[in-house]
């Protein structure tokens, strides 16, 4: 089967194999659709998946009251709105409904409900424990929410049984301990589902796609794992109430392979689909995780792995994947980077983005507009920022020039691709290399820009984007311990050093990158971080991950903790809250992470000869986040 070429689902046909999966967006309003969420499944739609499974659909009032209901029907006319638009561009919707139960993400614990008063290890908080009733009220809650899509001119439902939610919940030993009809036996805890799919196709007949998101492995002692999965495909595949199983992984006690990251390989769960696929036959498959290019998909479906691909992630990072694969452009792809941003934004609350693409949830926004004078656009530095103004100027049509002091693209991102499994993250720089040159962007590299530069070339705008230079600055303890900042422990890895102190005031990934890289060089490492707790700022899907690594590393973690000056000019480790001071132990070396300086003189200089002048990225808040420079690249692309 190729990549390209149509599949059923039950009575609908899609175009392709491409399935965007259900990707939560924060896109909606007052539970509504918005004219956000509409632009942002049309860009998928006009980008050529055959299939949209929506965000997740709240399906009950017990759940998620502030999400976007399902169960509204004042909500009617923007689900309209979104089918009719999804449509016109050519791909069928489908509407996923879940119901979270226990599961959450949010302080303080809000109200939540299980089939038992069994706490998530995650998501903390007791739940209350449904009784029969309640139960019936949910089972006929989801039948009225796919009655609503259906009304609206959805093609179909998704049913979420997996990823640890209600559905799951019920089908687990891990989360279900009941002693009634909806407890104990596989039979038993399969009932909830079952009565669902059969309410939601009693109510929407046979004409209505109605597809499961199936959990296949939860990876916890007395959770739910294949064997069990599998006797639940063939069950509610074997009649008429299931038009397409989606295989999916893990609940909340390991969000780590939920939405695994680029530390760990490429596909790593597929194998899950192709086992669902051997024991069902009458539907299609979905299966996915990690699949970041089209030639991975094929051999996905060439192996008869999956009937179809489901991609998340990397539609968030280019909305047009699956043209430029069908039109063989797969070399223009702006491949994801595995970096779990998009989830961590979500779950914060706030629109879904993606951190090299600028346009993702703010389509309407960064459309390309014309531009009323074409100008002489100069760009000093190549690194992400400098390299997304570049790229947008170019393609409104300005006649931009871009100089690297450097004799390579990627500025800071250079240096990040090589901690131990970074190497993913070059993808970004990779895809802006090829699209500053695909937009007529003339770059000139080994060249460093100064007020000569500037007067010679004349420009009419002038974009600043030399980054930021690391200090390691001076620690007032023995001064034959040397310091070093974070790209250079990177670079060198400090293999001389055998005790290190890692000092952080990033929160983010550069801190954990170093930590690896030099405990995989052999030595000792000790992180010193002043935060509540390390990588606040990394999502916490990638954060298990990461804490992970370096615990079987053998780092030390001190956190709420930085060093001070003993009475002899010792080192000490004091608490920032109890004033507790200890000694760290012997210490060769210290890396300071997150201590940044500004590198934007040519701007300051620029400014008094173009009127036109702007700093981005580092040059402007040396915050050290490529989704920062990227936004800023864009939006100055924008404005000129």
């Amino acid at each position: 089967m190729n990549l390209f070429s149509p599949v059923g689902l039950g009575a609908v046909t899609a175009r392709n194999r491409v399935m965007q999966l259900a990707t939560g967006n924060n896109l909606h309003a007052d539970g509504k659709v918005t004219d956000r969420m509409v632009d942002f499944y049309v860009a998928r739609a006009n980008g050529g998946i055959g299939s949209i499974v929506t965000g997740a659909l709240a399906t009950h009032p017990s759940d998620r009251p502030n999400g976007l209901r399902a169960y509204d029907i004042d909500g009617a006319p923007g689900f309209k709105r979104l089918a009719t638009a999804v449509h016109d561009a050519g791909a069928i919707l489908i509407g996923q409904l879940n119901h979270r139960g226990r599961q959450h993400h949010v302080i303080p614990v809000p109200a939540l409900v299980a089939p038992s008063s069994l706490a998530c290890p995650h998501s903390g908080g007791t739940p209350h424990a449904l009784d029969v009733e309640e139960i019936r009220s949910i089972v006929e809650s989801f039948a009225l929410c796919a009655a609503n899509l259906q009304d609206a001119g959805f093609d179909g439902v998704e049913i979420h049984g997996g990823q640890g939610h209600l559905i799951q919940q019920f089908l687990s030993p891990f989360s279900n301990a009941r002693d009634d009809e909806y407890g104990g036996s596989l039979e038993n805890r399969l009932r909830f589902l079952s009565e669902i799919l059969e309410a939601v196709r009693r109510r929407c007949g046979t004409q209505f796609v109605v597809g499961l998101r199936l959990g296949v492995e939860e990876f916890v002692p007395d959770g739910l794992h294949l064997s069990e999965a599998k006797l639940i495909a063939r069950q509610t595949t074997s009649g008429s109430h299931v038009d397409y199983i989606s295989v999916t992984q893990s609940n909340f006690a390991n969000l780590d392979k939920h939405s695994p990251d680029r530390t760990f390989p490429r596909t790593p769960f597929v194998d899950f689909a192709a086992e669902i696929k051997e024991a069902v036959s009458r539907v299609p498959v979905v299966g996915g995780g990690r699949v970041l290019d089209p030639e991975t998909a094929q051999r996905i479906l060439d192996e008869g792995k999956a009937d179809i691909i489901g991609l998340s992630r990397p539609l968030l990072a280019d909305a047009n994947w699956a043209k430029k694969a069908a039109s063989g452009r797969s070399s223009e792809i702006r491949q994801c980077v595995s970096c779990n941003q998009c989830w961590g934004w979500t779950i914060a609350g706030q629109s879904i983005g993606c951190i090299h693409n600028a346009a993702t949830g703010r389509e309407r926004e960064a459309r390309l507009l014309t531009i009323a004078r074409k100008k002489r656009v100069l760009v000093v530095g190549g690194g992400p920022a400098g390299l997304e103004a570049a790229r947008i100027a170019g393609l409104r049509g300005h006649l931009v020039t871009l100089h690297e002091a450097t004799d390579r693209l990627g500025g800071a991102v250079v240096v990040a691709a090589t901690a131990p499994g970074d190497s993913e993250i070059m993808a970004v720089v990779d895809y802006l290399r090829g699209a500053v040159e695909r937009a007529g962007v003339e770059v000139h590299l080994s060249s460093r820009v100064g007020l000569d530069t500037i007067r010679q070339d004349s420009p009419d705008a002038v974009v600043v984007a030399t980054g930021a230079t690391d200090s390691a600055w001076r620690i007032g303890f023995d001064p034959t311990v040397p310091v070093h900042t974070g790209r250079v422990a990177l670079g060198l890895g400090l293999d001389t050093a055998r005790e290190v102190i890692v000092l952080d005031e990033d929160g983010y990934y550069e801190t954990c990158a170093v930590a690896r890289r030099l405990a995989t060089s052999g030595a000792k490492v000790h992180i010193v971080t002043r935060f509540f707790e390390l990588g606040r700022e990394i999502p916490a899907v990638s954060r298990m991950t990461a804490i992970a690594a370096l615990d079987a590393l053998g780092v030390r973690i001190s956190t709420t903790t930085w060093p001070t000056n003993g009475a002899d000019g010792r080192m000490l480790l004091r608490h920032e809250l109890s004033g507790r001071t200890w000694e760290p132990g012997p210490v060769d070396g210290i890396v300071v992470v997150g201590r940044r300086i500004a590198d934007d003189a040519i701007y300051h200089d620029a400014k008094e000869i173009v009127a036109e002048c702007y700093r981005i990225g580092d040059a402007l808040m040396p915050k050290g986040r490529i989704a920062d420079a990227i936004r800023q690249g864009n939006s100055i692309g924008l404005r000129l």
